[in-house]
C-alpha cells in the first residue's frame, strides 16, 4: 500500500471474529431454511450453507485469515485520522 501512496495506520487480524460471524450467519441461514429456498431455490441454499460452513471451519483452524486494514493517502503533517486504535472506537 505504501508503494501507491498510502500510510498504513492499523491492521487489526479478525479470524476469531469472523469464525464466529459465519457460524452464526450459518446458524441462522439454515433455520430459516424455507424461506431462503423460497427466495434463491436450493442450489442456491445449499451453495451458502456450504460456504458458510466451511468459513467458519477454515477461522476456526487458521487456515484463513482475515485482517481490516486502515490506511490513508500520504500526506505532509499528521492524518486526519485518530492518533491510537482506542481513539478509533471512541
Amino acid at each position: 500500500m505504501e508503494q501507491h501512496g498510502f500510510e498504513v495506520h492499523d491492521v487489526e487480524g479478525w479470524r476469531e471474529h469472523y469464525a464466529l460471524t459465519t457460524r452464526h450467519w450459518c446458524e441462522r441461514l439454515t433455520a430459516r431454511r424455507a424461506e431462503a429456498v423460497a427466495l434463491v431455490g436450493e442450489e442456491t441454499y445449499r451453495i451458502w450453507v456450504a460456504y458458510l460452513a466451511g468459513c467458519s471451519l477454515a477461522f476456526s483452524r487458521g487456515t484463513a485469515r482475515i485482517y481490516q486494514t486502515l490506511a490513508s493517502r500520504q500526506g505532509k503533517g499528521a492524518s486526519p485520522l485518530p492518533p491510537t486504535r482506542s481513539d478509533l472506537y471512541r
